[in-house]
């Protein structure tokens, strides 16, 4: 299950963007296995733009959709 770590490594920021947001959308009611999910991408992303993109999306539930999520993550990534 997941992307393994050397794969993530690998991953354009908009593929990276999009795996995320899946493990957040999939996990949303089990923050522990959340973290677990995303162990594996926090050596590739900036660890304060994971964190806010991540509980930005796990609030939000119905109104943001990977789009905007996406774009969101990729734009502040720069």
């Amino acid at each position: 299950m997941g992307v393994y770590d050397e794969q993530v490594a690998e991953l354009s920021k908009p593929d990276l963007a999009r795996y995320i947001f899946e493990q957040v959308d999939r996990m949303r009611d089990n923050p522990e296995a959340m973290q677990q999910a995303l162990a594996s991408v926090q050596s590739h992303v900036p660890l304060d733009l994971l964190q806010t993109r991540v509980s930005e999306a796990a609030q939000n539930d119905e109104e943001y959709d990977m789009d905007s999520f996406c774009k969101r993550f990729v734009t502040q990534w720069g």
